[in-house]
Order: structure tokens, then C-alpha cells, then sequence
């Protein structure tokens, strides 16, 4: 039993090497989990030919019911956050509050992926776009962004 589970993560290994030799034919990378104190909570991203496709949506961390006086300041902080977080991704676009109500959706041309086994790293490119994840210590397919988003990691690849 313990021959099949070495062989299964060898085959683990082989397939993730398969994809780091750009091979990869389409990705999906869904959000699956929230950090406490990140105002994101969802995010996809998905490559299919050549192209990402960028859905990222975003909520207040706000308790509306204390201090209410003070939400506007809060809030209007919340969004300078959002959209710094947002531009560090894109920096090209000339992004507002009011263009993106809190949310984002986005087609990228040029988009490829990158899948470094070695440096435990995944990264998303494309014109104007950059994204780096850090696999997770225990699971190659889970994903961690910058702010303590995970995310699950789904690629197809050319035989």
C-alpha cells in the first residue's frame, strides 16, 4: 500500500513537471479561502487560449453598526485599499472606485502560466497583468496569494 502512495505522488511529480515545460493548454484558479483581514472574497482566474479571464470581487471589512460616524473615513480607506491591491495586478489601468463597485472583471490577451516546482511558485502573465502565488508546503495544487488567499489550482495540459 505504501508502493501505490509513493508511486501516486511520483505521478504527482510528473505531472507538474509536465507543466512547467509550458505545456499547459488551460488553467482555473478559483479562491477557496478567505484571509480574516483580506477585503477579497472570491476570486477566478482562467486561462483558455491565450487569454486570462479575471473575476475578482471585494467586500467592506466594516462593522456598520459601531462607531457610525466614523464609516464614511472607513470606508473611503477600505476602497484606497482595494484599489492599490487591484493596481499592483494591473498596473496599467487607470482604475476608480466607481469603475469597479468593489469588483473587477477582466480579459487579459498574452496569457500564459508558469508553474516553478523548485521555487514553489505559480505565475500568471499575460499584457499588462502579473500574478504570483506560492504553493502550499503540503498540497502543489493549493495556492496562496499575497494577502493569505488560498486558492485551488486546476491546469490541463498537451500530451
Amino acid at each position: 500500500m505504501r508502493k501505490i502512495g509513493c508511486l501516486i505522488g511520483l505521478l504527482g511529480i510528473f505531472v507538474f513537471s509536465a507543466c512547467s515545460s509550458n505545456q499547459v493548454t488551460s488553467a482555473a484558479i478559483q479562491q477557496i479561502l478567505s484571509a480574516p483581514d483580506s477585503h477579497q472574497f472570491t476570486s477566478l482566474y482562467i486561462l483558455e487560449d491565450g487569454e486570462w479571464f479575471v473575476d475578482k470581487r471585494y467586500r467592506y471589512l466594516i462593522n456598520w453598526n459601531r462607531e457610525p460616524s466614523k464609516l464614511a473615513e472607513k470606508q473611503s480607506e477600505q476602497e484606497t485599499a482595494i484599489l492599490q491591491e487591484l493596481q499592483q495586478e494591473f498596473p496599467e489601468e487607470a482604475l476608480t472606485v466607481e469603475g469597479t463597485n468593489l469588483g473587477l472583471e477582466k480579459t487579459v490577451s498574452k496569457g500564459k502560466i508558469t508553474i516553478d516546482e523548485s521555487k514553489k511558485e505559480v505565475r500568471l502573465q499575460g499584457k499588462d497583468f502579473e500574478k504570483t502565488f506560492r504553493m502550499d508546503e503540503q498540497n502543489s495544487k493549493r495556492l496562496i496569494d499575497e494577502s493569505g488567499n488560498e486558492y485551488e489550482l486546476r491546469v490541463s495540459i498537451d500530451e
